[in-house]
């Protein structure tokens, strides 16, 4: 899977390359995942972002993959699941719970309530205020989605022992300076990290 994006990246910089020649032969060799020597990288290896970045790849790569399937990106996910787990929070409410800036909420919701997935309603007391709602289908559909994604959590923390399970989450709230959110329901869950 990895190779493919891999090839399919290097296919089109070559694209790019040979567009940019003007016509003229292409001086790029066509070059395969196997013929590319790895790149020194020591000093990244010590490179607390990189490691990061490294694993949210590994992690993403195979969620994103579980969203397709239902025409879903990361982003409506997220919507999905707090709108989901708090009925009839607003818009404001919304994007300071994901922290991000209202106007980019906007397009999500458009494309979550054009597709039947949530509604939103104004308030009676205060025209401005939207309240959203998930229809059935969007209950149905974030249901299957919660599933696909714990499936792939799953096969993501197999690569843990018991014991790094039971810290990563922890650490990682740490790192974000924030408390580790309801350790019990971790633990209930079996030190289950969600992945997105």
């Amino acid at each position: 899977m990895a190779a493919d994006a891999a090839s399919r990246a290097l296919s089109a910089l070559q694209g790019r390359f040979q567009k940019e020649q003007s016509g003229a032969p292409s001086v790029m060799p066509i070059l395969s995942r196997e013929h590319i020597e790895p790149a020194e990288m020591s000093y990244l290896d010590d490179s607390l972002g990189y490691a990061l970045h490294r694993a949210q790849l590994a992690v993403f790569e195979g969620i994103l993959q579980c969203f397709a399937e239902s025409d879903v990106t990361a982003a409506e996910f997220l919507v999905l699941v707090v709108v989901a787990e708090n009925p009839g929070i607003n818009q404001a409410d919304l994007a300071k719970s994901l922290e991000v800036e209202r106007p980019r909420i906007v397009p999500t919701l458009n494309s979550l309530e054009q597709r039947g997935l949530a509604k939103r309603t104004q308030v009676a007391q205060d025209a401005r205020v939207r309240q959203i709602h998930l229809t059935k289908s969007g209950h149905q559909l974030v249901k299957v989605l919660q599933r696909r994604a714990r499936d792939h959590q799953k096969r993501i923390m197999a690569r843990l022992d018991e014991t790094e399970a039971k810290v990563i989450l922890s650490c990682l709230w740490k790192l974000a300076g924030r408390d580790c959110p309801d350790e019990e329901r971790v633990r209930r869950n079996g030190a289950q990290v969600r992945s997105v």
